[in-house]
């Protein structure tokens, strides 16, 4: 069973430092995938509330707003999360 745990160097085991920074670049990849998920959800929800006001209520203009809205949101989540995950020195 221990033959099976391999470092990426290909060694067995590791010595502490690659594995913290192991644990680092995983803390980060799944900060970022936090982000990314929190801005997705508020994009959908702004989108199904444009929807609404689109196609119940017949209000073109807020139903748009909510999308663009949706849309400007989606690209500040995108351009967050990327600046979140990248390794600071």
């Amino acid at each position: 069973m221990s033959d099976h745990y391999q470092t990426q160097s290909g060694a067995r085991g590791g010595s502490s430092s690659e594995a913290r920074q192991a644990y680092a670049e995983h803390e980060r990849t799944y900060r970022g995938f936090l982000a990314l998920s929190k801005w997705f959800v508020i994009h959908v929800a702004l989108i199904l509330i444009g929807l609404y006001f689109v196609t119940i209520q017949g209000m073109l203009y807020l139903g748009g707003m909510f999308w663009l809205l949706a849309l400007a949101l989606m690209g500040y989540g995108l351009v967050n999360a990327a600046l979140r995950s990248t390794p600071r020195h």
